[in-house]
């Protein structure tokens, strides 16, 4: 959907699982409790979870090529980083696989993240990186804006005034939020 310059693109609802959860309970036999159809779906759900990071890059992409700009050099900020809304925790986090893939791809990327003020070490992944404070001109600085974590403690409304592509995997803009 397009609006005033923002794309919005959102995860497929269907998928309930958060990624960790789908492998773990894939540990369980099916007469454990879950006949073979759940499991197929258990792993399908897992499959799909864990392609996401790739298919919401490839919307970035899209997103940018859409409007002259080419992945390569853009100026990405990447919003939340932690695994869910609200909380620090980053194991198993979708949006730092996502910026690795950003950053393997040319692209400048940065984060901001209210509960991840500097980006800690992790075993996969290494970014010296703090997070970036929400202003109108720091957002304007951006190419793209990926809304990645939804956290409650994001300007919303700021982001969708000066940012100049949003590309969003939460559905922030639900409910109140839609202009």
């Amino acid at each position: 959907m397009q609006r005033s310059g923002i794309i919005e693109y959102r995860r497929r609802s269907y998928i309930m699982l958060q990624l960790q959860d789908a492998w773990f309970i894939l540990g369980l036999k099916p007469c454990q409790g879950f006949g073979i159809m759940s499991y197929k779906g258990i792993i399908l759900a897992g499959e799909v979870n864990s392609a996401m990071p790739e298919w919401v890059v490839s919307k970035a992409v899209d997103v940018l090529n859409n409007h002259g700009k080419a992945l390569k050099g853009s100026r990405i900020l990447v919003l939340g980083i932690a695994y869910k809304k609200n909380v620090d925790d980053m194991r198993e986090s979708p949006s730092v696989h996502m910026m690795e893939i950003l950053r393997s791809k040319g692209a400048q990327v940065e984060y901001s993240d209210p509960h991840v003020p500097v980006f800690p070490k992790m075993r996969e992944y290494s970014f010296d990186l703090r997070s970036v404070p929400l202003t109108a001109d720091s957002v304007a600085a951006y190419d793209c804006v990926l809304v990645a974590t939804n956290h409650d403690g994001f300007d919303y409304k700021l982001m969708q005034k000066y940012a100049k592509l949003i590309v969003e995997a939460t559905a922030f803009t639900a409910g109140s939020m839609i202009m």
